[in-house]
């Protein structure tokens, strides 16, 4: 990253990404898309919540329809579990079923 960075534009006062991760990484979960083809070459969709600070898997499902509404609700079905406590921060990336789960749907 920093090669393409150009030489004259001053370096940020804020902390670098990885340090931020690591100091809060008891409060982060993470969560993405990924897909599984099966035996019969069925495209399955599974979405995986991970907590970063325990190392373990929250909530993994698989559906063969993705959509925003289905991940949102994955998510709350995650945090309201008894057993566990609603993360702090949240890392995913820019899918476009996330970015419809952002724009309310």
């Amino acid at each position: 990253m920093a090669k393409h960075r150009p030489a004259n534009l001053p370096r940020g006062r804020g902390q670098k990404w990885s340090t931020f991760v690591r100091k809060h990484l008891g409060q982060t979960w993470a969560a993405d898309w990924f897909t599984v083809v099966t035996l019969r070459f069925q495209v399955l969709h599974a979405f995986v919540i991970l907590d970063l600070g325990r190392r373990e898997i929250v909530r993994l499902e698989v559906t063969p329809s993705p959509s925003a509404q289905y991940a949102a609700r994955s998510f709350v079905e995650a945090v309201c579990e008894p057993d566990d406590w609603a993360p702090r921060f949240l890392i995913r990336d820019r899918d476009s079923i996330d970015a419809r789960i952002s724009d309310g749907g």
